[in-house]
């Protein structure tokens, strides 16, 4: 492989940042009361953090902007910094919905742990050293300079630290310049497989780390993707392959690099700050800090992982976040033409792809029926462009199931163990015109709302 130096905005250091602030946005009053408007009319409606979607928030005049700062993310610097975000106009849980509903017009909330956490909060929790292990997040300790598992980082600012807690940026596109003009054969380690420990967030039947080569390409362009303690940790497991001298001094001369004040850029966060990273071409780290002893005056920041809508910024397998169970829900009626083909096409639309869904019929129809399709066009769901039609109802179907929802099938839903079951009493759109069926589909829905909060 010929490597080559990076050309673009992207590249840059703390010098170029601090000369040119326009990526530096101030929201002014109107944009301000737009994100509280549409979070309070979300919150009406009971749309929740796990499955709100840039049409539940609905932003005339900041949605231009946003897209802006998705622009600015994918082919400009890849920091933006928003100030004067509504932090001190509504709760606690309006904030968490205004940043995942203001964060979905950039990209899809994905999980970060493995209880597939889509807001998590960065804070001192100040845990007894019975409880083991803890990711740095949740400490006062610094941490150095990485990437995160999305395309969009955001960090937003609830309450700063007493002192400490700095946040730093840095261009690693400028540190991959830099170590080509004057180590490329340290570049060229960086591109070996390493181990990374996955720390305790092991899905079922993996092992405790596993392989990953630092640099990579997404669209011919190098991208880093870095946690320096996650490999390093990876050699505590006597099977993963060892460290060689190269690879370590590679990292050594990156966060050599990256901690240097040329390269990086600091900022203290303050309370309605929030950064916004492209995660392959920015890494960013954390200062120690001292907080206070009143936990209401504790340094609090929210994170969010998004796997934007516009552009990659690593590879594929490490936009989505931290690999977790997916729900599996089926829905079954006895013709599978009605209730149950709306119950799946609304869950899925909710949902995305956190759920796996199915519907099927003990006796399935021909055609799903054309009030069906009428009343779930109306929602922006178009049926037959989906490809659904009624289906057999089979016991692989069942035992593949998380959740089994029966919508007047009976006694003829074969049982499983472990799977759970519920019933979902609705009248029958058989026969039934739009007038009828739309009632319908607006109880299934308000169900499915409520089934996505107990699964997610």
């Amino acid at each position: 492989m010929v490597e080559r130096p990076q050309t673009g905005p992207w590249v840059w250091r703390s010098a170029d940042l601090a000369a040119d602030r326009s990526w530096v946005v101030v929201l002014d009053d109107t944009q301000r009361a737009e994100i509280v408007t549409a979070t309070r009319a979300a919150v009406a409606a009971g749309v929740s953090i796990s499955a709100v979607t840039r049409d539940d928030m609905v932003l005339p005049t900041l949605g231009p902007t946003i897209r802006a700062w998705s622009t600015e993310l994918a082919t400009g610097r890849g920091v933006v910094l928003v100030r004067r975000f509504p932090v001190d106009l509504l709760s606690p849980r309006e904030v968490e919905l205004s940043y995942a509903g203001v964060g979905a017009h950039l990209g899809r909330p994905v999980g970060q742990n493995s209880a597939g956490e889509l807001i998590t909060h960065v804070r001192d929790e100040r845990l007894p050293e019975s409880a083991g292990r803890v990711r740095l997040y949740r400490t006062r300790e610094r941490q150095d300079f990485h990437t995160d598992g999305a395309d969009v980082i955001g960090l937003l600012c609830l309450h700063p630290a007493r002192s400490g807690g700095e946040s730093k940026v840095v261009s690693s596109a400028a540190i991959y310049n830099h170590m080509l003009a004057e180590r490329p054969d340290l570049v060229a380690a960086l591109r070996t497989p390493m181990g990374w420990d996955r720390q305790g967030d092991v899905p079922d039947g993996a092992a405790p780390w596993f392989l990953l080569a630092p640099l990579f390409d997404v669209d011919g362009e190098p991208r880093l993707f870095y946690l320096g303690w996650y490999i390093r940790d990876s050699q505590q497991h006597a099977d993963a392959p060892r460290l060689t001298a190269a690879q370590l001094e590679a990292m050594e001369m990156l966060e050599r690099l990256a901690n240097d004040p040329t390269f990086h850029l600091e900022m203290t966060l303050e309370p309605g700050d929030l950064q916004l990273l492209n995660n392959g071409r920015v890494l960013h780290a954390r200062e120690a800090y001292d907080d206070h002893d009143d936990p209401a005056e504790r340094r609090h920041l929210l994170r969010l992982w998004l796997a934007a809508h516009d552009f990659a910024s690593v590879e594929e397998g490490l936009r989505g976040g931290i690999a977790v169970h997916r729900p599996e829900v089926l829905f079954v009626c006895v013709h599978n033409a009605g209730r149950s083909q709306m119950a799946a096409a609304l869950l899925a639309h909710h949902a995305g792809d956190r759920v796996v869904v199915r519907s099927a019929g003990t006796a399935p129809a021909d055609d799903i029926n054309p009030a069906v399709v009428a009343v779930m066009a109306e929602r922006g769901i178009d049926l037959r462009a989906s490809g659904a039609h009624p289906k057999r109802l089979d016991e692989a179907m069942v035992s593949a199931s998380d959740v089994v929802i029966t919508m007047g099938c009976g006694d003829t839903c074969p049982f499983f163990p472990g799977t759970r079951y519920l019933d979902w009493p609705l009248a029958d759109p058989a026969g039934q015109g739009v007038d009828a069926v739309r009632p319908i589909r607006d109880e299934i829905e308000r169900l499915v709302l409520s089934l996505l909060e107990e699964i997610l």
